[in-house]
Parts: C-alpha cells; sequence; structure tokens
C-alpha cells in the first residue's frame, strides 16, 4: 500500500541520518494541523485493537483493523508538510509516523506487500 510504504520510507531516512530515535518524544501540543491529531488519536485506537485481534489469534481482524488508519494517514499526507521549517513540528511529525509504523509493523513489513499481487 503505498501510503503505508511512504510513511515507512519517510521514518527510515529519518532514523539514518539519526534525526529520529525511537526515544524522541511526542508532543499532542506539537500538533498544528488536525490531519495530524486525527491521524494520533485514531493510531492510537487502531494500535490497541491490532494488538488485541492478534492476541486471540484474530489476523483478519487485525488486518481490517489497520485498514482504518488508511484514510487519515491519507489525509495526513495530502495536508501535512512532515519537512517543514520549524524543527520541532517536523520532529513531531517524523514520531507521529514512525509510531505509525510501529503500529503496523506489528502485522509485519506492510512496505513489502505489493499491490499487484500477480507479480512474484
Amino acid at each position: 500500500m503505498p501510503v503505508f510504504r511512504r510513511a515507512a520510507n519517510i521514518v527510515a531516512i529519518a532514523e539514518k541520518e539519526e534525526i529520529l530515535m525511537q526515544t524522541t518524544p511526542l508532543s499532542e501540543n506539537d500538533f498544528t494541523l488536525p490531519e495530524e491529531k486525527a491521524l494520533w488519536r485514531t493510531r492510537e485506537t487502531v494500535g490497541e485493537n491490532i494488538s488485541a485481534a492478534l492476541a486471540n489469534q484474530q489476523y483478519a481482524a487485525a488486518f481490517t483493523e489497520a485498514l482504518t488508519l488508511l484514510p487519515p494517514l491519507t489525509a495526513f499526507f495530502e495536508t501535512v508538510t512532515v519537512n517543514c521549517d520549524e524543527p520541532s513540528v517536523r520532529l513531531n511529525r517524523l514520531r507521529s509516523l514512525q509510531m505509525t509504523r510501529e503500529c503496523l509493523g506489528q502485522l509485519g513489513n506492510l512496505a513489502l506487500i505489493s499491490e499487484d499481487v500477480t507479480k512474484p
């Protein structure tokens, strides 16, 4: 899924350049746009629901739950400039994407899933 892959790629670059660490705090106060807050709120719920579904071996439910992140993540990328000029806001946006990747990472590396299932 391109939007999940995009989030993972942005985070990977920031981690490689040591701009972003796992310990970087996320500050709700640094969210400046409604799409940032919507992604954060949705991710919190989705993460818990995915964990619960996986614990109960309800794999289809876990993947279905992950898909509920698609609209807020798409809206985030349509509206939010991740690499903005304000360092604290930029770092907060990167951390938000990192947490989104971690949330979805419970299911595996979704960036590796091809849209065309006929390709090897």
